[in-house]
């Protein structure tokens, strides 16, 4: 599996929204910015056929119109686009998409006919593009947010989307060969997100697993430690092979 890292920042920082996109067509978030960040680097928006939303806060999903729409111009194509989201999302994707397409409400239906929103339930595995996807229930101040356990031919990749540290994310670190975790805080983590900490801990209980860190602060870039063998501060744009 090829894995890009599109955006590794939160808010209040330089760095793009934290998203990933994986062999280049599944893409994990999409918040505000994504969408200008994937032509920065180069990824061809066109060969992006699905989108995992973790959960619907606005740095992780309100790029999505950007993405239907240029999905929609490419349908003589034979493109589409399938987008999983959480519990509630295919009525919040219609409240903000409606002012790319309706925003006075007059039409009966404006979605492209070849986007479809599929909502998801943690624990159910479904398949994308041939890869194995899982979602893990994981605490994120008692909205609900989800991670991915994705899998393809024996390879494991975890993503905790914005968590605290919890019982969600242990089973994700335990069954990934990498994991991208969530490292807001430069040192304990709070009800909202995970701490260095915590990305310690699991690298020192899990040598065996890379450990890749995103939704990093500028405080928690700068403090990271850099002689943890397994573990990865990345850069937006940067590519690993797995």
């Amino acid at each position: 599996m090829k894995l890009q890292i599109i955006g590794s920042g939160a808010i209040f920082t330089k760095y793009a929204s934290a998203a990933t996109l994986i062999d280049d067509k599944i893409l994990v978030d999409c918040g505000a910015g994504t969408f200008k960040q994937l032509f920065r680097l180069n990824c061809n928006i066109d060969e992006i056929d699905t989108i995992l939303i973790t959960h619907l806060h606005s740095d992780h999903f309100t790029d999505l119109p950007f993405m239907m729409y240029a999905a929609s111009k490419n349908a003589a194509n034979g493109q589409k686009l399938t987008i999983y989201l959480p519990e509630g999302g295919i009525k919040a994707v219609y409240d903000i998409a409606k002012y790319l397409w309706d925003p006075e409400n007059t039409a009966t239906n404006w979605m492209p006919q070849n986007v479809q929103l599929i909502e998801y339930q943690n624990d159910n595995v479904f398949l994308v593009d041939g890869l194995q996807v899982e979602p893990i229930k994981v605490e994120h101040g008692g909205i609900k947010a989800s991670g991915f356990i994705i899998e393809k031919d024996g390879k494991k990749i975890g993503f905790s989307g914005d968590s605290t540290m919890c019982d969600g994310v242990v089973k994700i670190v335990q069954s990934s060969d990498w994991v991208i975790l969530d490292a807001s805080c430069p040192q304990a983590g709070n009800a909202l997100h995970m701490g260095l900490d915590d990305i310690y801990r699991f690298c020192t209980e899990y040598p065996n697993k890379k450990i890749i860190t995103t939704h990093m602060y500028d405080e928690s870039r700068m403090v990271i430690r850099k002689d943890i063998s397994n573990l990865v501060a990345p850069v937006d744009g940067d590519v690993f092979e797995i």
